[in-house]
């Protein structure tokens, strides 16, 4: 399948022939350029919530990072898989975070000494 436009052709095939994530496109950008985290039931502490642009992409997933303050949502691959919402701006695990092992979008659950829970929406743009 392929849809083309005045300044715009993608094709679906090769992602639907390789194990790739569907949320990087043939040029490596991702298709999704901003999250949203809002507040779950708790609410998370110290607050994560926020919008959250695309970063890069980092160990084959795009990374994002929190427009107010320096904060991070990415895919960690060390030692079991899951996506992160880090109380920093770096890649490494804090004390601070939110996890969850499936799809970046949904619910997170605290980890480390953080508390409540956050939840990661996409926004097209």
């Amino acid at each position: 399948m392929k849809v083309t436009g005045p300044a715009l052709s993608i094709s679906y095939a090769p992602l639907l022939r390789r194990k790739r994530s569907p949320f990087v496109a043939e040029s490596s950008a991702p298709l999704y350029r901003r999250r949203n985290v809002t507040a779950g039931d708790p609410a998370p502490d110290p607050d994560c919530t926020g919008t959250y642009v695309y970063l890069e992409e980092k160990n084959g997933q795009p990374a994002y990072r929190r427009t107010e303050t320096p904060y991070r949502l990415f895919w960690f691959a060390d030692p079991v898989y899951k996506w992160i919402i880090n109380a920093a701006d770096s890649y490494s695990v804090v004390d601070y975070r939110w996890t969850k092992t499936d799809s970046i979008q949904g619910t997170y659950n605290a980890a480390g000494i953080a508390t409540g829970k956050a939840v990661v929406s996409v926004e097209l743009w």
